[in-house]
């Protein structure tokens, strides 16, 4: 009975607790503020819960979708548009006027650039920002690798206009047009941000909006004309300043001897490093089909005037060595008495006429009749496979130079000291005659004179002093014509890069 009593008491007082409970709940759920990101999350599923991508976002189908394009010449493109599926009041949302959404989830634009010749390299940003009111921004950075005119006619002085031409693939004017973001003044104030420590220099960027006419329909374009100017001086330091260089020193070799091999070498020297030179810089020089830029003129011209002058070169040798084996005149190594041969502005016919023909000298020393000085030499190169035969030298000068002066002061000298000789009335036994003492001397072109007659002078071979008694027949020779030398012939020019040795044949 006691256990009736108390369940009719507990069923009498159950319905009140559920109620307590209910309210309760709600008065906390009335309390709990909501939170950011739930509110963000509402919004994001409320625009995208409806939302295909596929199609247009417009309302009235007939309404096109105006499409704001933007160029920040550093590299940073701004397209803008309206979708009209994806505003929403922010007073309703905790204030939220922006959001991100990504950009596979949404329609856009196809805006591409008709002078791009390679994959696009701008990195994939999935993201794109939508304000309250439907406007949508996607800023990207692109890299652009562009087919554009090259006039490199002035280079490394040119000047460049490369174009950028927006336009949509399917959709026509009536569907999708095209506006400028920004006053083409203010794309004009781009070059402040342009990366001036480059290679290139931007001078201006004008922007051109048109419309693109043909058969599939009218289309909406803007064309931006960036116009660069390339800076010349790491150019001017590779190309230009070693290639006047190297003309510089050709025009060097032209004061070197025109009978001197040296100077075809050397001209061929300086030819063959301007060969490699041009092959090695080949790759720094634009190639374009429209037109030769001048710079490869120029390169072109150097080369020809380094070819025309070593074959001058070797003509001018050519025609020397021909002059002076043909007719009467001597062979160019055998040039050793002439003094005059060497003087500029002299006749060669009165040259060859002045050593050609064989000189008489009448010895003042000894009273002897004049000696022919026509004798024949034979010069045998280091090689020993040239052997020339040619006259003897010409007459000395009058007038004995300051070593020649020197050396007969010696040669005096030593005939004084040297002992007198006596010679007996009746010879019974020959008695050795006393020779004055050997006075060396390294000048070998001397001319001997006949004051020089009887003394003993050690010419200089190069090594050692061989000795030379001087005998009338020597007058108006060299010392060095009567003894063998390793020392280079200068008085015959040619062989100045040969060492020759030469014997007096009787």
């Amino acid at each position: 009975m006691l256990k009736m009593l108390l369940r009719t008491l507990a069923n009498a007082m159950a319905p009140p607790w559920p109620c307590v409970l209910v309210v309760a709940s709600g008065i906390l759920a009335a309390d709990t503020p909501h939170s950011k990101n739930s509110a963000l999350q509402h919004l994001t599923k409320k625009l995208l819960r409806k939302y295909h991508k596929e199609v247009r976002p417009v309302h009235d189908w007939t309404e096109a979708t105006t499409v704001y394009l933007d160029l920040f010449v550093h590299a940073v493109l701004d397209v803008v548009w309206d979708d009209e599926f994806l505003s929403w009041n922010s007073s309703m949302f905790d204030e939220i006027r922006e959001i991100s959404l990504p950009l596979r989830a949404i329609w856009a634009p196809d805006i591409i650039i008709n002078e791009f010749v390679d994959i696009e390299r701008s990195p994939d940003l999935p993201y794109v920002y939508v304000n309250s009111s439907g406007t949508i921004r996607n800023s990207k950075p692109i890299q652009v690798v562009s087919a554009c005119d090259l006039e490199t006619y002035a280079f490394p002085f040119d000047i460049q206009n490369c174009s950028l031409t927006f336009h949509s693939i399917l959709h026509t004017v009536e569907d999708v047009d095209l506006a400028f973001l920004r006053s083409r003044e203010d794309i004009k104030q781009d070059k402040k941000a342009f990366l001036n420590d480059s290679e290139w220099e931007l001078l201006s960027v004008s922007s051109t909006y048109s419309i693109l006419h043909n058969s599939a329909g009218d289309f909406a374009q803007i064309r931006f004309d960036v116009v660069i100017r390339r800076r010349p001086l790491v150019y001017v330091v590779s190309l230009l300043i070693p290639s006047i260089f190297l003309m510089l020193v050709d025009l060097g070799s032209f004061y070197l001897p025109l009978n001197c091999r040296a100077r075809i070498v050397f001209k061929t020297s300086v030819l063959v490093g301007y060969t490699v030179f041009r092959v090695n810089m080949s790759n720094e020089v634009p190639r374009s089909s429209g037109s030769t830029p001048l710079i490869g003129v120029f390169f072109t011209v150097c080369m020809a005037f380094l070819v025309l002058s070593l074959s001058k070169s070797i003509l001018v040798v050519r025609f020397l060595h021909d002059e002076r084996h043909s007719g009467r005149e001597r062979p160019l190594l055998c040039l050793h008495g002439d003094a005059k041969a060497d003087r500029p502005g002299m006749d060669p016919r009165a040259q060859r006429d002045g050593v050609t023909g064989p000189s008489t000298l009448q010895s003042s020393a000894h009273g002897e009749p004049a000696v022919t000085t026509a004798e024949q030499l034979i010069l045998v190169s280091a090689d020993a496979d040239a052997a020339v035969q040619c006259p003897a030298a010409a007459a000395p000068e009058p007038g004995p130079r300051r070593k020649q002066h020197s050396l007969l002061k010696r040669l005096r000298k030593a005939k004084e000291e040297a002992p007198p000789t006596e010679k007996p009335e009746v010879v019974e036994k020959p008695e050795v005659v006393e020779k004055p003492g050997v006075v060396e001397t390294h000048p070998r072109g001397m001319t001997v004179l006949p004051e020089m007659v009887g003394s003993m002078v050690g010419v200089y071979k190069g090594k050692t002093f061989n000795q030379v008694e001087i005998k009338p027949e020597m007058i108006g020779h060299y010392p060095g014509e009567f003894s063998i030398t390793y020392k280079p012939v200068k008085r015959g020019r040619a062989s100045a890069t040969r060492s020759l040795r030469f014997i007096r044949l009787k």
